[in-house]
């Protein structure tokens, strides 16, 4: 979530539109939970649909801050 944060105000200092900085957000978060599954696959959260919960959760938090934070 901090990390969304970031990477959203740097965007924008970097003069980013608002839609970008939001945007590049979600492509670093998305390409993020891809790594993470190549990594630890979804062994550490015991079932698929609790991985699937906690990415799906994940990336609806990064992005929504980072909408919030344009608005």
């Amino acid at each position: 979530m901090a990390m969304g944060a970031f990477i959203c105000k740097v965007a924008l200092w970097c003069g980013a539109s608002e839609l970008w900085a939001v945007s590049w957000v979600a492509i670093i978060g998305i390409i993020w939970e891809i790594l993470e599954w190549y990594i630890e696959s979804w062994r550490p959260y015991g079932t698929k649909r609790k991985w699937m919960n906690n990415t799906i959760s994940d990336l609806i938090v990064e992005i929504g801050l980072a909408a919030w934070m344009v608005i």
